[in-house]
């Protein structure tokens, strides 16, 4: 809006000039000599965008957007100037007055905290939407230009519906499934992918979708509860998907009834516990945007599967829609939680999803995080006899947390290494890791226990072996299918086969 913005209603003139108030114009030019976010306010608070750029707030009300070499027009007056980029850099800040009727050029980049790329680690957010309802429809550039500008190694755009058989970007996957998008380069790599939603059993992320699946949502309108997540599960595993449970609990868990709790349809997780130890899933999201309490029960129950012997790697997501400009966390930027994966070779979706099957992974809110035991990380098994002595190594970096003198809130700084404190950082900074939810799994079999392999299933007809139905149903000409699970994990017993059914 502008002094010659002119609105009415019912045709009737509305006076917006108490909302309004004159200003010399001029320009702004920010570099940082790479992609970054931007915040550009001046003294009221007001935030300044680039033209035809959505003018979006994130979590803690702070205008932002992306890019670098943008010019913006801003009154000539004092103009405060942000720039960040994702996790692992700092912010850098600057004020300045520009001269009315001229551009002034603002060269700023953030310091850089932790190279992870560098070490073999690649951060992903496996739960992003580009369009889900909102106040705008949002396009792959915007999507492109917020992966790049948070420095985001994977993004997973997710395919899904809100409350009907409506599925937001269905076409954006059926034509890109399988492929990167054409923004991915060396050090980004950008999916098409799918969230299969139930909100009575829970919702379920695919990262690496070969193709659209043949049911996206059940249990809405007057649709049943059927088929069970595990069959879908089973539909969408592919040889390089990766599928997740999203979102899985809201609060603390702290017995097996808290899992069901009262049956409201609420998106909790209920057949995760079912799913993993089918081995239908690869990992739980241990961080994602609904679960900040202090003891946040997806992280016990991820705790206790773990125990109970379930390979699941822990991921991230943070459930951002870019069709969203302010609706607190989910019109944040993409990647403010990540899941990191260390790769072999070079990034692709490929090797990312293969780290993630191998629980190579954590999870974090922005410190780096490194956990050894013996000499090994995520994901490696210890082979161990009992009443062993081992060395545990754990150590983060990327901020440091402290406690303010006050003693009622804490201050944080973004370098240096960080400490385990249980207070939380203001609503603007990340909230606390939790060290022990933070790995991925790592554990100790009993003394001449077997080592488990994951359930997998398999289809047949005809004498041929196919990794799905549908691949199996279109190779076999819609002859009857039939699907066997093996493996020696929880899901089986020491057999080849522990269940056959037809479809």
């Amino acid at each position: 809006m502008t002094t010659a913005t002119v609105l009415t209603v019912d045709g009737e003139p509305v006076d917006l000039s108490g909302l309004a108030r004159p200003a010399s114009a001029a320009r702004l030019r920010l570099r940082a000599g790479f992609p970054c976010r931007w915040s550009v306010t001046s003294a009221d608070g007001q935030g300044w965008y680039p033209e035809g750029v959505p003018e979006r707030r994130d979590n803690d009300d702070r205008p932002f957007f992306h890019g670098d070499d943008i010019v913006l027009a801003v009154p000539c007056e004092p103009v405060t100037i942000r720039v960040s980029r994702g996790m692992e850099y700092g912010v850098a800040e600057t004020t300045v007055v520009p001269r009315t009727g001229e551009e002034t050029l603002v060269g700023l980049a953030p310091q850089r905290l932790y190279d992870a790329a560098a070490r073999g680690w690649y951060g992903a957010d496996l739960h992003v939407h580009m369009n889900w309802a909102g106040d705008l429809v949002a396009v792959p550039a915007e999507a492109a230009a917020a992966q790049l500008g948070e420095d985001l190694h994977v993004l997973n755009l997710v395919a899904g519906n809100v409350a009907g058989d409506r599925v937001y970007d269905r076409e954006a996957l059926q034509h890109w499934a399988g492929r990167d998008l054409p923004w991915s380069d060396a050090g980004h790599v950008a999916r098409m992918g799918v969230e299969y939603r139930n909100d009575l059993f829970g919702h379920v992320h695919v990262f690496g979708v070969a193709a659209p699946p043949a049911v996206y949502h059940t249990g809405f309108g007057a649709d049943a509860d059927w088929p069970p997540n595990a069959a879908v599960c089973g539909d969408l595993r592919e040889p390089r998907a990766v599928l997740g449970y999203a979102h899985p609990f809201h609060g603390p868990v702290s017995s097996p009834e808290d899992v069901a709790a009262n049956g409201t349809r609420n998106c909790t997780g209920r057949a995760l516990v079912v799913d993993a130890a089918l081995g239908l899933v690869d990992g739980v999201e241990v961080l994602h945007f609904s679960d900040l309490s202090s003891a946040p029960g997806t992280a016990e129950v991820y705790r206790r599967l773990v125990g109970a012997g379930n390979r699941l790697a822990a991921l991230a997501g943070t459930d951002t829609m870019l069709s969203f400009t302010r609706q607190d966390t989910v019109s944040s930027p993409p990647g403010w939680e990540r899941v990191y994966a260390r790769v072999d070779g070079p990034l692709s979706a490929e090797s990312f999803a293969e780290a993630v099957r191998r629980g190579r992974t954590f999870a974090t809110t922005g410190p780096w995080l490194e956990l050894t035991v013996d000499g090994l990380g995520p994901g490696e098994t210890l082979d161990l006899e009992g009443g062993e002595t081992v060395a545990i190594r754990a150590r983060a970096s990327g901020l440091r947390w402290s406690t303010s003198r006050s003693g009622r809130r804490p201050a944080c700084s973004p370098r240096g290494p960080a400490t385990r404190s249980p207070r939380r950082c203001p609503r603007r900074t990340p909230p606390t890791w939790s060290p022990w939810s933070a790995a991925a799994p790592m554990r100790a079999p009993r003394a001449g226990a077997p080592t488990p392999t994951p359930a997998r299933s398999t289809w047949t007809c005809g004498g041929g072996t196919w990794p799905g139905r549908r691949t199996c149903a279109g190779a076999c000409g819609g002859s009857t299918c039939s699907t066997s699970w093996s493996g020696s994990g929880p899901a089986c017993g020491p057999g080849p086969s522990c269940a056959t059914t037809s479809t």
